[in-house]
């Protein structure tokens, strides 16, 4: 998975290998493309500091991001919600 950022200024790129896929059964793969705020997709990967034992990405179609962090030794989870950024927005 890859979480580029762009504007007329730069343009960052992360990737993460090795990832797993939690659904059941036949998973085919996709690739999808959404535009977020950057400040709060910022504000949502200070997670790390966590330091999380697993991270679970849901792109709900036209609407947002949701990132589920579990936080290890049964902690708990933390839940973000991003919304995606509308055509009039971009």
């Amino acid at each position: 998975m890859g979480i580029r950022v762009q504007n007329t200024l730069a343009l960052v790129e992360t990737v993460w290998e090795d990832l797993e896929h939690v659904a059941e059964g036949s998973v085919e793969e996709r690739e999808t493309t959404c535009s977020v705020d950057t400040k709060k997709l910022l504000r949502v990967l200070h997670f790390q500091a966590v330091e999380p034992v697993m991270i679970v990405l849901c792109v709900v179609e036209s609407s947002c991001l949701i990132f589920q962090v579990e936080i290890g030794n049964e902690i708990g989870h933390l839940t973000y919600y991003v919304p995606l950024m509308t055509a009039d927005a971009l």
